[in-house]
C-alpha cells in the first residue's frame, strides 16, 4: 500500500510540477490528487478526528469568517488529539496563512496541505520549510548578489503584510512540492529505517 501512494502521489506532483514550470499554474486534477491522497493516509491509519479536521480545513481556506472556523476546529482537534495531531494542524494552519497573505497561490496550497495529510508528522513540515527557505536564498542571493541579496532579504522582512513588490521573485513552487515529496516518500524511509506514509 506505501509503494502505491509514494508513487502515485509522485505522479500528481510530476504533473504539477511540469505544468506549473511551463505555464506557472498547477492544475486542478493535480492539486485535488494531492488532498485526496492526503485524506485517503489519514484515514487508512484510522486517524478519523485528523481527517474529519482535514476536510474542514481545506474548506476554511477561502477565508473570511472560515478563518475563524479554522482555528477554533485547529484547537478543538489538538485538544481531542494531543500533541500527535500538532504537525497536522499547525501545517495546514501556516499554509492557510501562506494563501491568504497571498504568499501562496491555491494550487501550491493544495499540494503544501496535501502533503501535510500525507506525512502529517514534523518530518514533512521540516522539508517543506527548509526546502522552500533553501529554495528562495539560493534564487535570492543568485539574482542579487551576496550583498544585494543579504538587502533584499530584510526588505521583504521588514515589508511581510505589504503588497508583493515588482521585484519579487517568482518561482513554480510545484517544483518544490515534487523535491519535498521525493524526499519524503522515498528518501526518508530508507534513512529513517521506517515507512512514513
Amino acid at each position: 500500500m506505501n509503494i502505491l501512494v509514494a508513487s502515485l502521489a509522485t505522479v500528481f506532483l510530476i504533473w504539477a510540477a511540469r505544468v506549473d514550470y511551463r505555464i506557472r499554474k498547477i492544475p486542478r486534477g493535480a492539486g485535488f490528487g494531492i488532498l485526496a491522497i492526503g485524506l485517503f493516509v489519514l484515514l487508512w491509519n484510522q486517524l478519523w478526528v485528523e481527517a474529519l479536521f482535514f476536510v474542514i480545513a481545506i474548506w476554511c481556506t477561502s477565508g473570511g469568517i472560515w478563518s475563524l472556523v479554522l482555528i477554533l476546529i485547529s484547537m478543538a482537534t489538538v485538544f481531542l488529539q494531543g500533541e500527535a495531531s500538532l504537525p497536522l494542524v499547525l501545517g495546514i494552519v501556516l499554509v492557510s496563512l501562506f494563501f491568504w497573505m497571498r504568499w501562496f497561490g491555491g494550487g501550491d496550497a493544495q499540494l503544501a496541505i496535501g502533503l501535510i495529510g500525507i506525512g502529517h508528522d514534523w518530518t514533512i513540515l521540516a522539508l517543506l520549510a527548509g526546502c522552500t527557505i533553501l529554495s528562495m536564498g539560493i534564487l535570492v542571493f543568485r539574482r542579487y548578489g551576496f550583498s544585494n541579496g543579504i538587502k533584499r532579504v530584510r526588505y521583504v522582512f521588514q515589508h511581510l503584510s505589504a503588497k508583493p513588490d515588482a521585484n519579487a521573485i517568482h518561482t513554480p513552487w510545484a517544483l518544490i512540492a515534487l523535491i519535498v515529496g521525493i524526499l519524503y516518500l522515498w528518501f526518508w524511509p530508507l534513512v529513517s529505517g521506517g515507512n512514513p506514509v
